[in-house]
């Protein structure tokens, strides 16, 4: 699997990187408790402590789009996304190619994204009858605002194994050494 995130042409945003959501004095974000999200970028000179009571500051950051590209095609993937904006609703979007790069679907969802540590973050996923997703894109209808996702999961092909193979033979062995009666 290969990650890769729109760069975003503001000098004052940070590199993407990985984070742990945790209470105060930890990042808080609607995911789970514990979560490692990957995160777009933020400009920390945006970033203001509000006193108790203030609205939830809204800090510009890299929501250019997520891609995910598979070495090998998958019957589906998704994953929870989320933007670093509070209270807002935001639509959030999947888009699924094959590995000639046609559009096999799209769909979004609306959702709210918060502080809650409440793992109320949007699940976005795809799934088909045949293995060939080979790249997913998320985005959100605020690029202006970072977009994080947390552990990706996938539906891929099964490894060819031969667990069948033995069994079959084991058991044909089984009939064939069968004792005789006289």
């Amino acid at each position: 699997m290969d990650i890769n995130i729109a760069p975003t042409n503001n000098p004052q945003i940070t590199p993407p990187y990985i984070f742990q959501t945790l209470p105060p004095p930890g990042i808080r974000t609607n995911f789970a408790q514990g979560d490692f999200i990957l995160f777009g970028g933020i400009d920390p000179t945006g970033f203001k402590p509000l006193p108790p009571g203030a609205p939830d500051p809204r800090t510009q950051g890299n929501g250019g789009p997520l891609s995910i590209s598979f070495a090998q095609p998958v019957f589906g993937a998704g994953t929870q996304i989320a933007i670093d904006i509070s209270n807002l609703e935001v639509e959030t979007f999947i888009t699924a190619f094959d590995n000639a790069n046609n559009l096999l679907g799209s769909f979004s969802a609306l959702s709210t994204s918060s502080l809650a540590l409440d793992n109320s973050a949007v699940f976005l996923g795809i799934r088909s009858d045949t293995p060939n997703i080979s790249r997913l894109i998320f985005s959100s209808s605020f690029p202006q605002y970072a977009l994080a996702i947390n552990q990706v999961s996938v539906i891929a092909v099964p490894e060819p194994t031969f667990t069948l193979a033995i069994l079959a033979f084991g058991l044909s062995c089984a009939v064939l050494k069968r004792p005789q009666r006289t």
